[in-house]
């Protein structure tokens, strides 16, 4: 995966994340006034139902995240054991 797609799914789960907190401070406004127990039921459940999805996007940004910054710790290592490899190699000719 390229950075810059990586870059735009990024943004669409932020995007997306926004909308969810957004729909739930929605939710949450119109839960303090007054409506009829099938409107409050109604609005619970969609609550409920953003609630869940949020939390189902902010797990799959942190494991992107960890993914991301694996990547990068492992191509350091990579790129570290070769100059070592290097070193080493360059100290047994002498």
């Amino acid at each position: 995966m390229t950075a810059a797609i990586a870059a735009i799914l990024i943004d669409e789960i932020i995007s997306h994340m926004r909308t969810q907190r957004n729909n739930i401070q929605r939710y949450r406004r119109l839960l303090s006034t007054k409506i009829t127990d099938q409107e409050r039921s109604f609005i619970e459940r969609l609550s409920r139902d953003n609630l869940d999805e949020k939390a189902h996007l902010d797990c799959r940004a942190a494991e992107r995240r960890i993914a991301e910054e694996r990547a990068f710790v492992e191509s350091l290592v990579a790129a570290n054991f070769l100059l070592n490899l290097r070193a080493t190699a360059d100290t047994l000719e002498v």
